[in-house]
């Protein structure tokens, strides 16, 4: 999340506290409109307030699992490589038994021998 919508948040809780404020300070006035309620604006404040709490929350959690994902995904991949590695080395890169790991055997270069008539001349 970026930094202008943290501020746009934190300015919008202000924004709201003013309103408050400002209609407690005025809701006596003559002619006030009664659907204006401080404690309407009070009730939305605390509920952004606290969903943004558990959200914050979630968030944090989120990434300390993530995280631990992370580590455990790097030392499976880190194990494995080990693990392939020891398997090579036991039967040989070019074994068909590799196979049978999920491993795939090095293919060996067989070049095809071109008798003298198929070379091809120089120009």
């Amino acid at each position: 999340m970026g930094n202008a919508k943290i501020r746009s948040y934190s300015g919008f809780i202000v924004a709201l506290k003013n309103l408050a404020e400002g209609i407690k300070t005025h809701s006596a006035d003559t002619e006030f409109p009664a659907a204006i309620k401080e404690d309407d604006i009070r009730l939305l404040c605390t509920q952004l307030e606290a969903s943004r709490l558990v959200y914050e929350t979630s968030i944090t959690a989120a990434r300390i699992k993530h995280d631990e994902y992370e580590s455990i995904f790097t030392e499976a991949i880190n194990k494995t490589a080990k693990t392939a590695t020891m398997i090579y080395g036991f039967y040989g890169k070019k074994n068909q038994i590799l196979a049978d790991f999920g491993l795939t055997p090095h293919k060996t270069r067989s070049r095809k021998k071109v008798s003298a008539e198929e070379k091809p001349k120089p120009a």
